[in-house]
């Protein structure tokens, strides 16, 4: 995972935060952008990979069938989404913004700047989703 840690601590000395950004023992952590908008990233040891995501909001009771096809219409070619995929957590009945992140594949500025555009289109889908 030392190529995570070192990524997570060069996004929060480029970003200016005033604490390391580390990851806890279970190899996750979570960005706060204007206390509104939690990023979540998680990374294992054995996947080589960072999980980037986000919760939008609740899945709606009613008009399901026109909210399932926004976000399909949204994913194609990621166009809509930053490089990302909107996905439902069945579980928790949660609509989440998720992008995998290839950990041998990105480099610093390559990952602050992927952060950047995940936080824009987490942003634009929170406000477009809400109720």
């Amino acid at each position: 995972m030392f190529v995570a840690d070192q990524l997570l601590l060069n996004l929060g000395r480029m970003a200016g935060f005033p604490e390391p950004l580390r990851f806890d023992g279970r190899g996750c952590a979570r960005l706060m952008f204007d206390d509104r908008l939690a990023v979540d990233l998680e990374c294992t040891t054995d996947t080589g990979c960072m999980q980037v995501y986000t919760v939008l909001g609740t899945l709606p009771v009613e008009g399901r069938e026109a909210f399932f096809l926004q976000l399909l219409e949204a994913n194609l070619f990621v166009a809509e989404t930053a490089g990302a995929t909107l996905a439902v957590d069945g579980e928790t009945n949660e609509v989440v913004l998720c992008r995998t992140v290839e950990l041998d594949e990105i480099g610093d500025g390559a990952f602050v700047r992927l952060i950047e555009r995940f936080v824009g289109a987490a942003e634009y889908w929170k406000s477009r989703l809400a109720p």
